[in-house]
């Protein structure tokens, strides 16, 4: 492999998955170069549950799923029935093919598929140099093994991240909704992480291993800086890490404000570093030596004070004449940016990619396919989407044919699972 080639080149991937998370760990693993096999069901109603989510009982084309193209480009579909002792057979035929399987259905249900089984134990006992993969809702060990987790169960609320994020409303608490992806991407970035590195310790030993990560531990991993708080302050008795709330903040210059024209202004400086500088820029009246702000714990206890002299100062002037003084005096702040501003923002190119586009995409009249870049680039070049989200069932007779079956197996098997379109053989 040269410098020139995707750094997962030569590494293939047998995918069964569904929704969002374990497709998005293989389709980051796809745009790193690696053949993604995505297993997908005959006659199936849906691509892996992507557009049911959404309430739309068809195949995930682009107008129907747009999120399925985010996580499924570069991927060749098999379309294989694997409670068929002989679609099994041939599935056998491409894990022995593969460096990496990956699945994020239930356990119980992989234990019982077809008559082999395929958690990760099942399938490195029969193929002990693959890395087998398996991502669930809440871990495998403890009551709720099969369990039902999604993104806003596992991921967001039982992991307290919800609980962190919850603020005031009418006078109660309340935790915001994670919007949607979110807990499934970052997921599927900490099973890429050690998938990678399973890959690394497979080829010095030449012996797979099991990866195995959760919507739970992801969260968890995310949170873990007020969870390691937490611990620390029970140590002194001193309570929990508390929620953020924009209302008991204990630095009032960490905070999310409104500017003359309406825009949100998140301003970050360091309470102490910063305290001067920002008083100056501000033009806040006072100088950074008043009593009542003079140091953090002094910012801290006269916060709601604070927050109400920077809140009327920023409705003063517009966002664009606060980014003039913001830069001048080298201050820390963002605009909370729309999705216009983001398609727009010169820095937020190079996490834009155009996938290229199926017949069926071209038959359906998509002019055009764009979505997120992954977030890794490799020396310095723009990442670049190989292949098109492929039509399913498509490369069934290629991928088939590549691991062994001979052409009248293949044919058996097409035979009597349904796909959308005839491949070329």
């Amino acid at each position: 492999m040269n410098n020139n080639q995707p750094p997962l080149t030569g590494v293939t991937v047998a995918e069964l998955c569904v929704a969002i998370a374990g497709p998005a760990a293989s389709g980051l693993l796809g745009d790193y170069g690696a053949n993604i096999i995505k297993i997908e069901q005959p006659q199936a109603k849906n691509r892996g549950g992507n557009s049911i989510l959404a309430g739309i009982p068809k195949l995930s084309n682009y107008d129907d799923s747009p999120q399925f193209y985010q996580d499924n480009r570069n991927k060749k579909s098999v379309i294989l029935d694997l409670h068929d002792k002989i679609d099994c057979d041939a599935f056998e035929k491409i894990l022995s093919k593969s460096d990496v399987y990956i699945s994020n259905l239930r356990n119980g249900a992989l234990e019982k598929l077809g008559p082999y089984g395929y958690t990760p134990e099942q399938v490195l006992k029969r193929h002990p140099h693959i890395v087998a993969t398996i991502m669930t809702g809440y871990g495998r060990k403890g009551p709720d093994v099969n369990k039902p987790g999604y993104e806003g169960s596992g991921f967001w609320a039982r992991s307290t991240l919800a609980y962190q994020h919850s603020g005031s409303h009418n006078g109660e608490t309340y935790p915001p909704i994670i919007g949607s992806g979110v807990g499934d991407h970052t997921t599927a970035l900490a099973a890429v992480g050690g998938i990678c590195a399973a890959l690394f310790s497979a080829k010095m030993t030449g012996k797979g291993r099991i990866v195995e990560t959760s919507l739970l531990r992801a969260g968890m991993y995310t949170q873990g800086w007020a969870i390691s708080n937490t611990f620390a302050r029970r140590l002194k008795n001193k309570g929990d890490f508390r929620p953020f709330d924009r209302e008991k903040m204990a630095n009032p210059l960490y905070g999310v404000y409104k500017t003359k024209n309406a825009m949100f202004f998140f301003i970050m400086p360091d309470s102490q570093r910063f305290w001067k500088r920002f008083c100056q820029g501000m033009d806040m009246g006072f100088d950074g030596n008043d009593k009542r702000f003079a140091t953090a714990k002094d910012r801290r206890i006269n916060y709601s004070i604070l927050q109400k002299i920077i809140e009327d100062k920023l409705m003063t002037k517009t966002f664009e004449e606060w980014e003039k003084i913001f830069n001048k005096y080298d201050l820390w702040y963002q605009k909370v940016q729309t999705y216009d501003d983001l398609i727009q923002d010169p820095m937020a190119q190079p996490g834009f990619t155009e996938i290229p586009r199926s017949s069926l995409d071209i038959d359906e009249g998509v002019e055009k396919i764009v979505t997120v870049s992954p977030p890794v680039d490799f020396d310095g070049e723009k990442h670049r989407t190989r292949d098109p989200v492929p039509i399913p069932g498509f490369h069934t007779a290629e991928v088939l044919k590549h691991v062994g079956l001979n052409q009248n197996e293949i044919e058996i098997i097409m035979s009597k699972n349904k796909m959308l379109t005839k491949p070329k053989l």
